[in-house]
């Protein structure tokens, strides 16, 4: 199967990341990195494992790392992103409306490669202003 070939291994993607991954990307990577390319696949608007040029493979790589990155920052943050009060006693929890999530900053952060792939229909969704959190799980 030709999606296999740009599909990151594990190693790869610590080598993309620049770091070493953590203890639960390492335990949950083919699950996350199922859940990458099905965000990659929502966020182009195409089957990313189907893509035929060798070329274009590294950086559709770079991509699924850093969306399983990604998701590693959602589990640690889901919780309390955004917060800016949380009372005890009442239970009052105020979140910052400006905050920006994980998966908001990697498409700010990586629609010039995103174009490379879908760049009409992604131009659309984010002039639209479609929240690219609807990719989040």
């Amino acid at each position: 199967m030709l999606g296999t070939n740009l599909l990151p291994t594990a190693e790869e993607c610590a080598n993309l990341l620049g770091r070493t991954l953590t203890d639960a990307e390492e335990k949950n990577y083919d699950l996350w990195l199922t859940v990458a390319t099905a965000r990659l696949n929502a966020l182009t608007h195409r089957n990313i494992t189907e893509w035929e040029q060798p070329d274009d493979f590294p950086i559709i790589k770079l991509l699924l790392a850093r969306l399983i990155s990604v998701l590693k920052l959602e589990q640690e943050v889901s919780e309390e992103y955004g917060m800016t009060a949380k009372s005890v006693e009442d239970f009052k929890i105020e979140y910052d409306t400006t905050s920006s999530t994980p998966m908001r900053e990697f498409v700010r952060q990586n629609e010039d490669l995103l174009k490379l792939f879908d760049d009409q229909e992604l131009h659309i969704r984010i002039e639209s202003g479609v929240d690219p959190t609807e990719f989040c799980i």
